[in-house]
């Protein structure tokens, strides 16, 4: 298989799995909550307009991304894989949790608790 082919076909399931996330976003009447941006260049201005992060992965390394968040005090709520134990300060940064326990409510727990 060329590279390329196997790229494409993970966009492609990328792409659906993000369709199908905005189809419950909407169905759910939380359309207020979520932004499904594409590819941005501007990130550090939305995470300064942020209250939350939320990083449901099932695989990480380095996650950049929580750093950022962590670093500009945005909460964050993501999952304990990879090198994101490593990068969190536990009830400081936010919460980490076991893929397993993700529900939106912790979402919403994080917002309102604002551990930063």
């Amino acid at each position: 298989m060329h590279p390329l082919e196997g790229e494409t076909r993970r966009d492609r399931r990328i792409r659906e799995r993000l369709e199908r996330n905005a189809r419950q976003v909407k169905e759910r009447g939380l359309e207020d909550y979520f932004i499904f941006t594409g590819y941005r260049a501007d990130i550090p201005r939305l995470l300064n307009a942020s209250d939350v992060l939320v990083m449901p992965s099932l695989f990480e390394g380095l996650c950049f991304a929580v750093i950022e968040a962590q670093a500009m005090g945005i909460t964050v709520v993501a999952s304990d894989v990879g090198g994101n134990k490593e990068s969190f300060i536990p009830n400081k940064s936010g919460k980490l949790l076991k893929f397993e326990q993700w529900d939106w409510r912790v979402c919403e727990d994080a917002q309102k608790r604002k551990y930063n």
